[in-house]
């Protein structure tokens, strides 16, 4: 078997203008090779399918255009992508320093509404004190003067 010989599957579903599931179906009517876990499909098999289809020109030029698509690791060079880690490690450190930063002022902010609230407690304790007082002495007046106003 020589390499030129025998095209992936991808390669087939781009000459044949179909879907790679669509182009793994052809196994069953072209001569085909496993190796380690793919098949590779006879070229002149696939030319010939091509033909019985009538789009025997059509795949001759997508065969001479095909060009097979890079592998996941080749998208993105190894230092481009220890420079975006890193890039992404500082911006993470910078939200999580203003995410310290703000549950500081969270934890001052609610200090200050306790204080709040117990001097808002303390008020109104103090009003209530104050009025039962001037009821108080209202009623220790005599009664002539709550009557006349006078002092």
């Amino acid at each position: 078997m020589a390499d030129e010989e025998y095209i992936s599957v991808e390669e087939v579903a781009s000459i044949m203008g179909l879907s790679v599931r669509q182009a793994s179906r052809y196994a069953a009517k072209v001569r085909t090779e496993r190796i380690n876990q793919r098949v590779l499909f006879h070229r002149d098999d696939v030319m010939e399918q091509a033909r019985l289809k009538g789009i025997e020109h059509e795949a001759r030029e997508r065969a001479a255009t095909y060009q097979p698509k890079p592998t996941k690791t080749d998208l993105v060079p190894a230092g481009e992508m220890l420079e975006y880690i890193r890039e992404r490690d500082r911006q993470l450190a910078e939200v999580q320093a203003q995410l310290n930063q703000a549950l500081l002022e969270i934890g001052r902010l609610q200090g200050q509404l306790t204080d709040h609230q117990q001097i808002r407690q303390q008020l109104t304790d103090i009003q209530s004190e104050r009025d039962e007082l001037k009821q108080a002495m209202e009623r220790a007046r005599p009664w002539w003067r709550r009557i006349l106003g006078h002092d």
